[in-house]
């Protein structure tokens, strides 16, 4: 095996059971409130984190959508991308509660927003919903890494910038994986 997306599928279900087994015990640490440099930058961090719980929302759905219909022909790919959608699901749980703790609330998207994802929501095509879901792990993953780098004064923000960094950078090779079974 030359790199880790040439993995079984057998080998994520694997991580994605582990991982699974220790999101019980991860927890933020909100027990400090922030104190922030301006209201713009509580504006901004709220409007952040809404974006990432939308990217977040959308992967849930789609990859429980892709796991019903893969179950017939590949009951183990389709427990993997279960999982990798409750995934998806646990990090929208702790936007909500973080978004909350920042004195935000979850926002209506605006109408670019609105319009992408409800385009993407109407693709039907598993390749198609794969690639583009990719690209949303590896522009998170990216973003949540730039940002982590700025983030230095709050640990709140730091904590859940480092779980979203380190979980859309496993992402990324997992839907890797994901794409290559479904175009076989």
């Amino acid at each position: 095996m030359n790199s880790i997306s040439d993995r079984p599928t057998a080998f994520w279900l694997r991580l994605l059971q582990q991982r699974r087994a220790r999101i019980g015990d991860e927890r933020l640490d909100l027990s400090m409130p922030i104190a922030w440099d301006s209201a713009g930058e509580q504006t901004a961090a709220i409007a952040f984190f809404n974006a990432a719980f939308r990217a977040e929302e959308s992967g849930l759905r789609q990859a429980h959508e892709i796991a019903s219909d893969v179950r017939t022909w590949d009951p183990e790919l389709a427990e993997t991308l279960r999982l990798y959608g409750d995934e998806e699901g646990w990090h929208r749980e702790l936007l909500t509660e973080f978004i909350g703790y920042l004195g935000g609330e979850i926002r209506p998207m605006g109408p670019t927003t609105r319009t992408f994802y409800k385009l993407y929501a109407r693709a039907k095509r598993h390749e198609t919903i794969v690639l583009t879901n990719l690209m949303f792990e590896t522009i998170g993953a990216t973003t949540y890494r730039l940002a982590l780098r700025t983030a230095k004064s709050h640990p709140a923000i730091r904590q859940m910038l480092t779980i979203l960094t380190r979980d859309e950078s496993f992402h990324v090779p997992l839907n890797v994986h994901f794409l290559r079974r479904i175009l076989e």
